[in-house]
């Protein structure tokens, strides 16, 4: 399990996460020029602004994630990553296992590449309040939230979103161990698991099964009724 320290400066107020910056000497070698130009942020999916680059287990492989790191009255997208990520369980508010976006590596920590920030906040992207549908820069987007959204609250982890990525998770958990598994029982096993996390998956987004209100008893109905 990894402690983070995030730069109060890009950190939301509202948000108690802890990220470590790493130096520009630790990470000379992650400045490729080309690196960030059609980058878009792993959470939602747009350019992402204020951008910070996460330093993950395959950065050495070329695995680039480029994050939004701005303010809550925007996508806030990094600490929305590491509240979903929490461990519910931990007594430290504070302990999570980040992984990352694209590869599932852990993540060591995160920095900031100046000439792909600089780059990215060029680029228009939508505003992130709901029901608005103006699009500029991020200089744009700041000077539009401070004018007609000046009292917006901060951007909440969007359940269903936090859903979907634990599912992707557990998918691909599911996947590698089938990979490597030299088990012919244990890949019928994850082959099932599969199967059933998928039905559950379309029951829980089209209305519940037979009452069932959570995943738990979704998938004990399942497996009773085989």
């Amino acid at each position: 399990m990894t402690k983070y320290t995030r730069n109060k400066k890009s950190s939301s107020s509202h948000s108690s996460s802890r990220f470590k910056r790493v130096s520009r000497k630790e990470m000379s070698f992650a400045v490729e020029k080309y690196a960030w130009t059609n980058a878009t942020c792993p959470v939602c999916m747009e350019f992402p602004h204020s951008a910070v680059l996460l330093l993950c287990s395959s950065h050495g492989n070329g695995c680039r994630p480029y994050i939004c790191a701005s303010s809550y009255q925007h996508s806030n997208c990094l600490d929305q990553l590491v509240m979903s990520c929490r461990k519910e369980a931990s007594e430290d508010p504070d302990a999570i296992e980040l992984m990352c976006p694209l590869c599932r590596g852990e993540v060591k920590g995160y920095t900031l590449v100046e000439p792909a920030r600089k780059q990215l906040n060029r680029k228009r992207r939508s505003c992130m309040e709901d029901g608005c549908s103006y699009m500029g820069t991020y200089r744009e987007l700041c000077k539009h939230v401070q004018k007609k959204h000046p009292t917006a609250n901060p951007r909440a982890v969007d359940p269903l979103h936090a859903y979907r990525w634990k599912r992707l998770l557990f998918r691909s958990s599911l996947h590698d161990m089938i990979c490597s598994t030299t088990s012919e029982a244990m890949r019928r096993f994850c082959s099932h698991m599969l199967q059933i996390e998928e039905v559950v998956a379309a029951l829980r987004e089209g209305g519940d099964h037979r009452g069932a209100t959570n995943d738990d008893q979704l998938i004990h109905d399942l497996l009773t009724s085989r």
